[in-house]
Parts: structure tokens; sequence; C-alpha cells
């Protein structure tokens, strides 16, 4: 049993239906992915995605009205970002002869969202790990990401000091009871601690930022991951559902996850591209870069708590690495590159900024 889960007999008969393919009536069986909260079935044109009968620090689905809830909740949190991609909420019901189906009369044993299937390679990590990702794809990742952010209401009531470091307490403990769940020492006080100190030492950049509208509801998981190529177009999809007010953030912690990513994937020229475009299409301040460590620092502890739930060990800690470089602090440099008109001067100056300084490179 995966590290926080509970016994889930009363998914049994559910899983296996989806699984068998004799719940949606395919010739053949459905192609099953795991997550830490879902169970994915894939079938030739449709995606059936299963809340896990799981609790965890920050999610309690452990009752078929709170994951037919965070189904409604995820349809709803996508329809912005994936209309097409996502179809609706279904239930699965057992019938009077115990056959078990979606829709239709009987009893009510779950919830299902349903989608469209995602080509195979049409995720961006996908794309990433075959070394097909582009600056081009990228661009128009944050593109879309931008226009959500600039067109989602203000929330003056998020997005505080306090909040950051409550996010950090919550990751805390979710890191060490992943640990002590298996058996190890949390070995992340450090990050932890890190991570607070840029809380404090930003506080007033952060409260700033909230009074001025830069606190929105976002994304909330906007790793590569997340973001497909769907239809011919650069799609996130998969947004945090399951707690708005984790989703509602500075527009810059959202985008931070993205950028964490590609950093975390050893793509800087990829980040570095991702940052300039966000902050050329936003407006953002060159002050706000400050908020660069602290931000994609706690996306890297979110993906390093996420896998000690795993039970990974190895990508807990590559993670929590991955987490210290991003807060540890080093010099500034300058860079000057001079030279007549049209001699290339923008071309070498964004080659060298994912190289020279900065969490996601230079800003140019």
């Amino acid at each position: 049993m995966a590290p926080g889960d509970m016994p889930d007999r009363d998914q049994t008969a559910v899983v296996e239906a989806l699984r068998s393919g004799s719940a949606t009536g395919a010739l053949m069986p459905l192609k099953q992915i795991d997550t830490h909260v879902s169970r994915i079935f894939l079938g030739c044109e449709h995606a059936y995605k299963l809340k896990r009968a799981v609790r965890l620090p920050f999610l309690d689905f452990t009752t078929i009205e709170a994951r037919r809830s965070a189904c409604e909740s995820e349809l709803a949190a996508n329809t912005a970002f994936a209309p097409s991609l996502y179809e609706g909420v279904l239930p699965v019901v057992r019938a009077a002869d115990g056959h078990v189906s979606l829709d239709g009369p009987g009893d009510v044993l779950d919830w299902v969202v349903v989608m469209r299937r995602l080509p195979d390679g049409s995720l961006l990590d996908e794309m990433a790990m075959s070394g097909t990702l582009t600056s081009a794809l990228i661009t128009q990742a944050v593109d879309t990401v931008a226009r959500f952010h600039t067109g989602a209401t203000p929330c003056n009531d998020a997005g505080r000091p306090a909040d950051y470091r409550k996010w950090i307490d919550g990751l805390r403990l979710a890191e060490t009871s992943g640990a002590g769940s298996l058996k190890v020492s949390s070995t992340s006080g450090t990050l932890f601690d890190m991570l607070e100190r840029e809380v404090i030492e930003r506080s007033d950049l952060i409260d700033a930022r909230r009074r001025a509208g830069f606190v929105r509801r976002g994304h909330g998981d906007l790793h590569l991951g997340n973001v497909c190529v769907f239809e011919g177009r650069v799609t996130p999809f998969d947004a945090l559902e399951f707690d708005p007010a984790l989703a509602t953030t500075d527009v810059l912690y959202d985008v931070a996850f993205l950028l964490m990513d590609l950093r975390a994937r050893a793509l800087a020229p990829l980040a570095n591209v991702a940052m300039n475009r966000y902050w050329d299409v936003t407006g953002q301040s060159e002050e706000a870069l400050a908020l660069l460590p602290l931000f994609m620092g706690m996306r890297a502890a979110v993906r390093m708590a996420v896998a000690g739930e795993r039970g990974d060990l190895a990508g807990a800690a590559r993670y929590r690495d991955v987490g210290l470089s991003l807060v540890h602090r080093s010099l500034p440099r300058l860079v000057a590159i001079g030279g007549l008109s049209g001699t290339g001067k923008s071309n070498l100056a964004r080659r060298l900024a994912p190289a020279i300084g900065g969490h996601a490179g230079l800003a140019f």
C-alpha cells in the first residue's frame, strides 16, 4: 500500500469495471495509469479519471461525496484552459443485475471525469524527455497562461506572506509524514528553513503585489506533465481542483511551477524563454524577479513532497537538491554587450542569458 493510501475495497468493483472495459462498452481492456490521487483509464477516444479513496495531508477523498465534488470542481477549474478536452462528470452505477457501468439507473458507486484521450507523445514532459520540446511550444504555453492570468479577477484576501508560510508548514508536514511512512529520516529541514527565511525577507514585496492585484486564481499545478498539444494548440489541463485557496496566489507563483520544472530537467534555455516571455506579455516589474527564488523553491518542495508520498526517494532527493539550488544566494552579475545596429547583440544576449545568473537565467 502506498504511503497515505487507504484500503479502497469500496472502489474495487469500479476499478475492475473500468479497467476491463465493461463499464464503457470497450472491446478490450483499458490502459490504467495511477497517480497519487487518481486512477486514469485510457480508451481509444476517451479517458476516464477516477479519484482514489485516499486521505493525504492536503486532501480527503475517502467518501463518495468528496470524490463527486472533486470531479465537478476539476471540470469547472479546467473549462477556461481546455474546454474541448473535458467532456463531463458521470456516475459509475451498479444496475439491479449487478453490472457496473457509466450513468444510467442503479446505485451510484463512484464518479469519474470524462475527457478526450490525448494522443501519445502530446504531453510537454514527454517532449522534454524525447528532446523535442521547443521554444515555440514554451512560448505558446506561456501566452495561454498569461491570457488566463490577465483575465482573472484579483483577490485581495489571499496571497499574504502568512499564506505562503502556512503552505511551507504544510509541505514540511507532508514531507515528514511521507518520510515516516517509508521509515526514513527527513532531510529537508534546511530547504524549508531557507524558504521561510525568503518569505520573511520578501514580505513587503509579497504584500505590495497582493495590494496591486497580482493575486488571482490560476492553474495551480502548472508543470510540464499538465500541458499538452491538443488539436494543434498548446493546452494546460488538470488544473488544481481540490482546494481553490491553493490555486489563488501571486500569478508568479503559478508560472514558477513551469520555470522550476524546466530548470529541474536541465532545460535552462527554455526556462529563460518562458520567464522573459511572461515578463514581456504581462508587464511584470524587474523588482518582481526577486520572488523567483522563493516561488520556484516552493514548487520544487511541492514535487519533493509528492515524490515522497509516492515512495520515490530518489525523486524526492532530486527535487530537494533543485530547491536548495534555487534558494541559494549568489552574487549578481552585470553583462554589457556592445556593437552596431544589426550585428546580433540581441541574439547573443539570448544565448548567454540562460547561463548567467538568475533562477531562470537573465531577463533581457
